[in-house]
């Protein structure tokens, strides 16, 4: 077996076993399991970039988990790498399950600068790529038999300072689950923009889930665009939800357009807010879309819930961009979801763009979801863009919804459909005295419909 000349461990490995159990640096771990051997061909994806037509070398020892292991040279690529020598793809000759470990061929070091880490070209992308003519997939190839990641993302790795860092590293890969070693390991201060975008994006299957040690790096103060934008969209599988400690870096002050936007989105039967996760509440500034449909459901039953700390940064103030909180927590039906005691809109916004937080409780229905005490609109709102509020608690019928007796949007101006059904279908017992009388008084905003 080739060894890095620079590792120490010289134990072996043994074909088939499932997961990095001694947590060692500088090693991916990956395991693929092939149920019929006339199928049984991975391919090692290199598509990892900094942004368009920005690619990364690669260097690697590959131990294929079947006795044979050999370095592979290369750039990464839009179709799935280029190779100067070895191969990327292995056709293993039986069925099984295999374990393929991914090590640097040389020392690393520590990321500075724009270097990149050694696994840097590492990653999937979320648009395969077909033959024109046969339809058949030229890449990537077995992404459906990878079952298991595992490994430390530290800064030999990956540079989080660079675009795209983890962008869409495991997108796609449908049977997916993560190992107990996987996270993040960093003291960095900073993240480029799409550090995570796309990370896990519709890894749907039932097996995936959240290992019990990820987390993610908790040093960060300022992030680029799209920090964890869809980073776990459509994990919709019946296993995933966040672990215990999972949080975002609660020392970020700066962020750029679409942070979470859809982190969580379209989520499964299984998820829910973990008991220690929040937003950083330092935030002052943000663009566009920072929230939007950040923990949207998909319609289904399910057990969500908010947990006891979560809440908006409240120290936001001024001017947000479009969609800050649209869709937020739209479609979430569970019976056990409402707002804790704390969660509320930032009270020093002053004006906002379009869709500012429209739907963004639309169709949450459940039994037990209500309005707190202190939620409320910010006082001084002025101006709003068009579909500021449309719709915010369209179809909230359930039988414990109810405003709070000091909610009501305030004196403001906006473009269309400003606050268009923002209670349609709602019990008129469920509005307090101060909307009612906005209704009564403001006909043409159409505010209310009554239920069907």
């Amino acid at each position: 077996m080739v060894q890095p000349d620079w590792l120490d461990d010289k134990q072996n490995i043994t074909a088939g076993e499932r997961g990095v159990r001694s947590g060692r640096r500088h090693e991916l771990s990956l395991t693929v399991r092939f149920d019929d051997a006339r199928w049984g061909v991975y391919q090692l994806p290199a598509c990892g970039h900094a942004g368009i037509g920005e690619f990364f070398r690669f260097d690697w020892l590959i131990d294929w988990g079947d006795g044979m292991d050999e370095r592979v040279r290369g750039i990464s690529s839009s179709f799935g790498g280029e190779v100067s020598q070895g191969n990327l793809v292995h056709t293993y000759d039986s069925d099984g399950t295999y374990r393929i470990i991914i090590r640097p061929a040389n020392n690393p070091s520590k990321t500075e600068g724009t270097a990149p880490g050694w696994l840097q070209a590492f990653g999937y992308t979320d648009k395969p790529m077909y033959d024109g003519t046969t339809r058949e997939k030229l890449f990537p190839k077995g992404v459906d038999n990878l079952i298991e990641v595992d490994g430390i993302l530290d800064d030999c790795a990956i540079n989080i300072e660079l675009e795209g860092a983890c962008g869409e590293m495991f997108a796609d890969c449908k049977n997916i689950t993560m190992g107990p070693s996987f996270t993040f390991d960093s003291d960095k201060t900073r993240a480029g923009n799409f550090f995570c975008y796309k990370m896990f994006w519709s890894c749907c299957g039932d097996n995936f889930a959240m290992g019990n040690n990820f987390k993610l790096p908790q040093s960060l103060q300022k992030v680029g665009e799209a920090f964890c934008c869809e980073m776990f969209f459509n994990c919709r599988g019946s296993s995933f939800t966040m672990n215990d400690s999972f949080t975002l870096p609660q020392f970020i002050q700066e962020v750029g357009t679409a942070f979470c936007r859809d982190m969580f989105g379209e989520h499964g039967p299984a998820f829910t807010m973990g008991a220690m996760f929040n937003l950083p509440q330092g935030i002052v500034a943000i663009g566009n879309a920072f929230c939007a449909e950040m923990f949207q459901g998909c319609g289904d039953e399910s057990v969500f819930e908010m947990n006891e700390q979560f809440n908006l940064p409240q120290r936001i103030s001024g001017h947000v961009g479009s969609g800050f909180c649209r869709r937020m927590f739209a479609l979430n039906k569970s019976d056990s979801f409402t707002m804790n005691d704390v969660f509320n809109l930032p009270q020093g916004i002053t004006d906002a763009g379009a869709s500012f937080c429209s739907q963004m409780f639309l169709g949450c229905n459940g039994r037990a979801f209500s309005m707190n005490q202190v939620f409320n609109i910010p006082p001084i709102l002025g101006h709003v863009g068009d579909d500021g509020l449309m719709m915010m608690f369209s179809d909230c019928d359930g039988s414990s919804f109810q405003l709070n007796e000091r909610f009501s949007p305030p004196d403001m101006t906006g473009g269309n459909h400003l606050a268009y059904g923002m209670f349609d279908g709602c019990r008129l017992g469920a509005l307090n005295w101060r909307v009612k009388s906005l209704i009564a008084g403001n006909p043409a905003l159409n505010m209310w419909f009554p239920p069907y």
